[in-house]
């Protein structure tokens, strides 16, 4: 316990628990895992605090003492009792809101941003992005979102490529939904349940039944 909450300290990581430390000729390996607790579900707003199963992800920190370090976050997912949503437990610190941040969740967060430009501009590119979601009508969400397409292509950031690309397709569609409350989100939910029901039953010969399995998992 002492060895850990060294290590912890040593590499502020203070808000993880560490699981298991071990050292090769070439880097030091840290496993970790955030503490658990109660998430909300992205899709009906539950809370819940059941886990699915578990998946490792591998990260590479700065070096220390001369060797490189590697970081595997031992990441939960979590099942919503209400309705069966799957999904990840959110890391906090870049996932949180700036204006929710906490003194020193800002200076960490300073730290985290300084190591890498990348990093950095991906985060206020997401955080921009997220506020320009939040404009009151599709004139003033124009304007923002040109600037923010502008500036994401100059960034010359991969992941954004995509994003940049569906905006250029889908542009006034999108800008579309700043003026009127309604989306095909309903329908794309019942095509999508119909296609995983299809698969989990590896197909099905009769379309009477199964148009009445449908209804009944739809009811």
């Amino acid at each position: 316990m002492l060895y850990e909450d060294y290590t912890a300290k040593l590499l502020g990581l203070e808000d993880v628990i560490i699981k298991k430390v071990w050292e090769d000729e070439s880097a030091h390996h840290i496993e970790l895992e955030l503490p658990r607790r109660k998430h909300i579900c992205p899709c009906c707003g539950a809370e819940t605090d059941r886990i699915h199963d578990y998946r490792k992800q591998k990260i590479k920190d700065i070096s220390a003492f001369g060797k490189d370090v590697y970081l595997y976050l031992r990441k939960r997912r979590y099942v919503c009792d209400g309705c069966g949503k799957r999904f990840y437990e959110k890391k906090a610190l870049l996932n949180k809101p700036p204006n929710k941040l906490k003194e020193d969740e800002r200076e960490k967060l300073r730290i985290i941003l300084g190591l890498s430009t990348r990093l950095e501009q991906a985060y206020f590119l997401k955080n921009d992005f997220l506020f320009l979601m939040h404009s009151p009508n599709s004139e003033v969400a124009e304007d923002l979102l040109t600037d923010w397409i502008y500036r994401a292509e100059s960034s010359h950031l991969p992941e954004f490529r995509e994003c940049t690309r569906a905006i250029h397709n889908w542009g006034k569609l999108i800008l579309n939904s700043f003026d009127v409350p309604f989306t095909n989100g309903f329908t794309e939910g019942c095509n999508n349940k119909t296609k995983v029901l299809k698969r989990v039953c590896y197909g099905v010969r009769n379309f009477p039944r199964f148009r009445n399995r449908i209804l009944h998992c739809a009811s």
